[in-house]
């Protein structure tokens, strides 16, 4: 009996063995399953660029296919990663392991080609710092439905960030700190106001679209590619302002009636403008309007005769940028002169002669003008001008495009302007239909101290509604019987013809021809109520 127990428990014993050697050939490598999973639900961003969490989300039902080996994966540190497992379907695969970031290739694993769903597991040596993962060619397509990589657990936060220092501008901050050491650091967590802000690599951050003159608190902390997060480094509070915007250019004055206008070119990132004057070049100035939106000031409150001096300062907000350079102006005394244009007639007819009055009102003493005016050269034409007793025209100079200058002086002592006068007559024929105007551009005047320039506001202007002819037979319409009474009339002189019933000298140059006929046939073919013959 003692024999034949000792067989069994023999045959016991090389069973058992036989067992456990058997699953050990049939298990894979260890995989320090007590370890953690480095990728436990971590997005992977390949190298294409594309990101993905279906290998790591712990559900073998998802997966991702790629062509080639696109996954590179750095722990961070060498020594991390000590274990993997990964299942797929491939043609054929590699797993690479480098001592750095896809650089000191140590070895390589094969994944055996798998048209259905495999499970391999392996593990790191322990400098490996980095693993790309693919197919072994470019045109492999491999299928992965999940990766587990264990390493340690490593609990120890990275050093709390130093030196943080910024500065503010218009409605933005730039910051600036002294970069972590950590062979294992991953990024940098930066907050505002205790919020967090942004995760950032690298050891400066501009921070845009703030609002100016709020006040905001910035710390960082460092983690690691363990997600561990160091505390917070100490607070900086920065305020952005806006900024001082340029000196405004471009000022002129304006003398208009009986105020100045000062005008500029508008400053960029200009708010609102202020306008400062002073009595005497070079200052002290006094604010006498701020807040402004325009790019100009009427200053009434001045004195005709006193010279004033101005400066204009932009703000961009309640920044004030420096002041421009200095201009001045001065009311003349008693005088703000107006050079009128007036047309009596409210219409006239084509070859119509009418007459322009050149007038001055609002004037002391006033002896010799030199001014131009312009007209519709399309619409009229220049005869001549009429001169008025006691005035003499001593230049007339016509222009090419419908403008004619005029030199006048008064005829002694008796004939100085003091009020409104008319002293010269220009006239003008209508040939064309439309609206005339007569135009008084350029304006001077002088006493016999000084000369003054009229500002444009005070040239004046008129205008003369041209109309053409009644239709031949008066019936409001030019057609074909029009052209017919001409033709009729043909080679007589107006007053040959029924001028009670017909207007068969339609240029009205006393017969009937063929300019008549040729004005006729033109109305016709712009008349848009008579058919065409066609």
């Amino acid at each position: 009996m003692d024999l034949r127990w000792n067989r069994f428990v023999e045959f016991k014993w090389i069973s058992l063995l036989v067992i456990i050697f058997t699953l050990l050939i049939g298990l894979p490598a260890p995989t320090n399953a007590a370890a953690p999973n480095l990728l436990a639900g971590e997005t992977l961003t390949l190298l294409t660029g594309n990101s993905t969490t279906a290998m790591t989300d712990g559900d073998e039902t998802t997966s991702y296919t790629m062509s080639g080996t696109q996954l590179l994966y750095d722990f961070g540190v060498q020594g991390k990663a000590k274990s993997y497992k990964i299942t797929y379907s491939s043609a054929d695969g590699r797993i690479f392991k480098y001592s750095g970031v896809r650089s000191g290739l140590i070895n390589s694993d094969s994944l055996p080609a798998s048209s259905v769903k495999k499970t391999v597991t392996g593990t790191f040596p322990s400098n490996a710092r980095s693993v790309f993962i693919g197919g072994y060619t470019a045109s492999t397509v491999m299928t992965i439905y999940e990766i587990e990589i264990y390493g340690e657990n490593d609990t120890t936060p990275p050093s709390v960030p130093s030196g943080l220092t910024g500065v503010a501008g218009d409605t933005i901050v730039n910051l600036n700190w002294v970069a972590n050491s950590e062979s294992d650091f991953k990024h940098y967590n930066l907050y505002r106001d205790g919020v967090l802000l942004k995760s950032v690599t690298g050891s400066t951050y501009v921070d845009t679209g703030l609002i100016n003159k709020t006040t905001y608190k910035y710390q960082i902390s460092a983690v690691d590619t363990s997600g561990n997060e160091s505390g917070l480094s100490e607070a900086l509070n920065l305020t952005p302002v806006a900024k001082a915007p340029e000196s405004p250019s471009g000022l002129t004055v304006t003398v208009v009636e009986k105020s100045i206008v000062i005008s500029w070119t508008a400053v960029k990132d200009a708010d609102t403008y202020t306008v400062y004057r002073s009595t005497e070049s070079g200052g002290p100035y006094s604010s006498i309007s701020s807040g402004l939106n325009g790019t100009s000031f009427k200053d009434s409150e001045v004195t005709p005769g006193v010279e004033y001096f101005y400066v204009v300062s932009a703000y961009n907000e309640d920044v004030k940028g420096t002041d421009s350079k200095e201009v001045s102006a001065t009311i003349p005394k008693n005088l703000n002169p107006i050079l009128n244009v007036t047309i009596n007639e409210e219409s006239v007819k084509v070859n119509e002669l009418f007459t322009s009055y050149i007038s001055l009102e609002n004037v002391s003493d006033i002896f010799a003008e030199d001014f131009t005016i312009s007209y519709n050269a399309d619409l009229m034409d220049y005869v001549g001008f009429e001169e008025i007793e006691g005035y003499k025209v001593y230049n007339e100079s016509k222009g090419t495009k419908g403008t004619i200058r005029f030199i006048v002086a008064s005829q002694g002592e008796e004939y100085g302007i003091n009020k409104e006068t008319t002293f010269l007559k220009v006239i003008f024929k209508a040939k064309a239909i439309g609206t005339g105007t007569v135009d008084a551009i350029k304006c001077r005047v002088a006493d016999t101290i000084n000369e003054y320039d009229i500002e444009e506001v005070g040239c004046m202007q008129d205008s003369v509604i041209i109309k053409g002819p009644d239709d031949v037979n008066r019936s409001g319409s030019y057609t074909l019987v029009d052209l017919a009474i001409s033709g009729f009339y043909f080679g007589k002189t107006a007053a040959e013809t029924d001028t009670v019933n017909h207007v068969a000298d339609q240029v009205v140059d006393g017969n009937i021809n063929n300019d008549d006929l040729v004005y006729i046939v033109n109305q016709i073919l712009i008349n848009p109520n008579y058919e065409p013959n066609m």
